[in-house]
């Protein structure tokens, strides 16, 4: 760390005082050595043959100025993959919606946290005429992998909204939304862009604005669940009734996949 490159800095720097006698009878001053080291260049190394103690400070010198250079090297690796998770943070971000939904018949809003820089959490929304669909994806496995697939799914998911928008101007306003066209694109597009490597569970919701009707289709995915005060029997677990089960193969997983709805 900092700190540490600090340290061994200073312990160089002292090094080099104490050998720049030994240095001059080799034609180089102290004051070069020391030069170099304070604009960071630590590629100099110093004759450490002599047997008396300078010598051995001198290999000590060497040693030190090693080790410092390595840490550098180090140091600028971590940050350069720290900016590229950045980019890639940065990037994944623009696949979530930018706000939840005010509609006068409900609300919607969502919220992402994940466990590391890029990960494979992934959710959206779209109003299509009267009707809301509302998607939710998790890729195996966490990184840039794992994000570089959510990608994949959210590319393919905006395509197949502009779709059914294209299919809802067609049809004058009827409903336009096809769960089982979705959930096949998805599958293809997971699976080209995983190539088998991961998969993705993926549950998909479309409500209706006018008739209060919910269609939902589940790829291996946790249940979702709806909250009924009504029903419960005494406790706050009771009120929760769960929806659709994960009855289809993730996403991915397979070229074909058998796709199911409720």
């Amino acid at each position: 760390d900092v700190s540490e490159r600090a340290v061994l800095h200073e312990q160089v720097r002292r090094l080099a005082e104490l050998v720049s006698e030994r240095l001059r009878s080799y034609g180089l001053s102290g004051r070069t050595v020391t030069a170099k080291l304070r604009y960071g260049d630590f590629s100099i190394r110093v004759d450490a043959s002599g047997s008396d103690e300078v010598g051995g400070l001198a290999t000590s010198f060497n040693a030190m100025a090693d080790k410092i250079g390595e840490l550098l090297k180090q140091t600028a690796q971590k940050v350069r993959m720290e900016k590229e998770l950045e980019t890639a943070q940065a990037v994944q971000s623009r696949f979530f919606p930018m706000q939840g939904l005010e509609h006068p018949v409900m609300k919607l809003s969502g919220r992402y946290v994940p466990a590391s820089e890029c990960a494979g959490d992934w959710w959206h929304y779209a109003q299509i005429g009267d009707e809301l669909l509302v998607v939710v994806g998790d890729v195996t496995g966490h990184g840039v992998s794992a994000a570089l697939v959510t990608a994949a799914a959210h590319s393919t998911f905006m395509l197949m909204v502009n779709q059914f928008t294209r299919e809802l101007a067609r049809s004058n306003g009827a409903p336009s939304i096809c769960l089982d066209d979705l959930v096949r694109a998805l599958n293809t597009g997971v699976l080209a862009a995983a190539g088998g490597q991961s998969t993705m569970t993926f549950v998909a919701s479309v409500v209706n604005f006018k008739t209060g009707s919910m269609q939902m289709s589940n790829a291996a995915h946790p249940p979702m669940y709806i909250y009924r005060p009504e029903i419960g029997t005494g406790n706050a677990i009771s009120c929760f009734k769960p929806l659709m089960e994960g009855r289809m193969t993730a996403l991915g997983e397979k070229p074909e996949i058998e796709v199911a709805s409720q």
